[in-house]
C-alpha cells in the first residue's frame, strides 16, 4: 500500500519465473479498482492491460520475451490519465513497451499488488527480490536501473547502549533477519538511545537509506520512538546529542502501541550532509533507535 495516490508511479523489481504461464504479475490499484496490470503470457512476452489481466483490454505486449529460470530487472512507469496516460517497461534497463496518449483510468495509483495467479493447479515457482517504488517527489524520481536492497543487520555494538537487553546483549537482541518479538531492549527514559554498528556495503551508487523500526510500550500512555543515524567518522566537537552538528540525525517520532507493530522511513539524501549518499558514509554510520517521549516500551530495530 502506498501512502497517497500518485498520478505517476515507477516500480522496479527482481523476477525469475521456472515456468512459463499467462498470468499477472503485479496491478496497480486504487482502492477496490484494478487500473492497469502488467502480465506474462505463455510464451513469456510482457503484456500491459487496464484493468484485470485476463478480462481488461490489452494495450500491448512486448516483441522480446523472458527465458525460465533467469533473473530480469523489471521496471514499470505508470502515468495515469483518461487519454494521455502512459505505460513505459524497461527489462534489464531496455525498454521493451513504451505505450503513449492511453487510457489508462484517471484515477491514481495508490497501491500496488503482486497478481501472479494463472488459472488451474499448476506447480512453478516465481522468485521476486529488490524492489523499490517510487514516485515524482525528491530526488528518486526516475527509472533507478538493476537496483539492489541490501539489508544491514546489527554486528556489534555502538557508542550508545542505554536500553536493558532481555538477556544477552542489545545489539545481539535487534540483528534478526525477520522479525522476532522474543527478544528486545527495553528504556523507560526519554531520550534513552541504543546504536549499532553495521558490516559495510560494497561498491554501487547509493539511492536510499530506509530505517525500518519494530517497537511496542508496556503500559498506558502515550509513547513515541524515533530512528537515530551516528556518523562515527566526522567531529562534533565533543557536543553531546541531540547536537547542531552533522554527526547526529533524530528521525521523526512515531507513537508507540500495545502489540508490536513497525514503521519505516525513507531517505533518498543523507539527513547529515545534505547531499546524495555514499558508499563511505554509509560504512561509517551506526544504526539505532531513541525513547522519544514518556515512558518504558520494548523495542526491536532493524536497517533494510
Amino acid at each position: 500500500m502506498l501512502k497517497a495516490s500518485y498520478s505517476t508511479t515507477y516500480i522496479g523489481f527482481a523476477f525469475r519465473t521456472s515456468a512459463l504461464r499467462s498470468a499477472g504479475i503485479l496491478i496497480f490499484r486504487n482502492d477496490a479498482s484494478n487500473l492497469v496490470t502488467l502480465s506474462l503470457t505463455s510464451v513469456g512476452r510482457l503484456a500491459v492491460v487496464r484493468g484485470d489481466y485476463n478480462s481488461g483490454a490489452l494495450l500491448g505486449t512486448s516483441i522480446d520475451n523472458l527465458l525460465i529460470n533467469v533473473y530480469y530487472y523489471i521496471e514499470v512507469k505508470i502515468v495515469s490519465h483518461s487519454t494521455a496516460g502512459s505505460v513505459v517497461v524497461r527489462v534489464n534497463g531496455v525498454e521493451w513497451l513504451n505505450l503513449t496518449d492511453q487510457n489508462t483510468t484517471s484515477t491514481s495509483v495508490n497501491s500496488i499488488g503482486w497478481f501472479y495467479n494463472p488459472s488451474g493447479f499448476q506447480a512453478f515457482t516465481v522468485d521476486i527480490d529488490d524492489i523499490y517504488v517510487l514516485d515524482t517527489s525528491g530526488t528518486n524520481n526516475n527509472f533507478l536501473g538493476d537496483t539492489r536492497v541490501q539489508y544491514l543487520a546489527p554486528s556489534g555494538a555502538g557508542i550508545r547502549t542505554n536500553f536493558t537487553p532481555l538477556s544477552s546483549t542489545n545489539w545481539s537482541n535487534v540483528d534478526d533477519a525477520t522479525p522476532n518479538d522474543n527478544d528486545y531492549n527495553s528504556s523507560s527514559v526519554v531520550g534513552a538511545t541504543d546504536l549499532f554498528a553495521m558490516p559495510d556495503i560494497g561498491n554501487g551508487l547509493v539511492h536510499g537509506v530506509q530505517t525500518v523500526l519494530r517497537y511496542k510500550k508496556d503500559d498506558a500512555g502515550f509513547r513515541t520512538v524515533q530512528p537515530v543515524l551516528y556518523r562515527a567518522d566526522v567531529d562534533d566537537g565533543g557536543l553531546p546529542p541531540p547536537s547542531t552538528t552533522p554527526r547526529w540525525y533524530r528521525g521523526t517520532k512515531v507513537p508507540v502501541y500495545d502489540t508490536f507493530a513497525g514503521s519505516t522511513q525513507v531517505l533518498d539524501t543523507s539527513p547529515l550532509s545534505g547531499l546524495s549518499w555514499t558508499k563511505d558514509e554509509i560504512n561509517a554510520l551506526q544504526f539505532g533507535y531513541a525513547v522519544g517521549d514518556a515512558a518504558m516500551f520494548t523495542i526491536d530495530a532493524k536497517l533494510v
